[in-house]
């Protein structure tokens, strides 16, 4: 999925509940990838959705926001952050190559889709892609 799909389906979802919480869980929408660039940047690049795109950390995260940090400024901030992450990798693993489901397994989680490869209308940039975002 591009950037421009998972910061409006994220964006989206989240304006229904708190339009202030947009802006972080827009930032989360777009962590896993551009910390990918992070990662790199310091010198321990890693394959595209990979590490950074495990769904069960994701989830974690933002499960422990909402039942352990303050419903307050940074704890809610933080919970919307992990939120927005949340998001991307279920938007991910709509797509044809999935997503990890955790670092202790080699198997890839799919999502409205079977992953069985080339010519799923699931891929990056498809119009279901495109449609998915005007729907959100």
């Amino acid at each position: 999925m591009k950037w421009v799909n998972h910061v409006l389906i994220a964006g989206s979802v989240t304006a229904v509940y708190d339009v202030r919480l947009v802006p972080p869980t827009i930032i989360g929408a777009t962590a896993p990838d551009w910390m990918e660039w992070v990662l790199k940047f310091v010198g321990r690049p890693v394959k595209h959705r990979t590490v950074t795109h495990y769904l069960s950390v994701w989830s974690l995260a933002w499960l422990a926001g909402i039942f352990l940090l303050p419903d307050n400024g940074l704890g809610t901030v933080l919970t919307a952050f992990c939120w927005g992450g949340v998001t991307h990798i279920l938007t991910d693993a709509m797509m044809v190559s999935g997503v990890p489901l955790s670092p202790y397994s080699d198997r890839r989680f799919h999502f409205l889709v079977d992953g069985s490869g080339p010519g799923s209308p699931w891929s990056t940039g498809s119009v279901l892609a495109w449609c998915l975002s005007a729907l959100a």
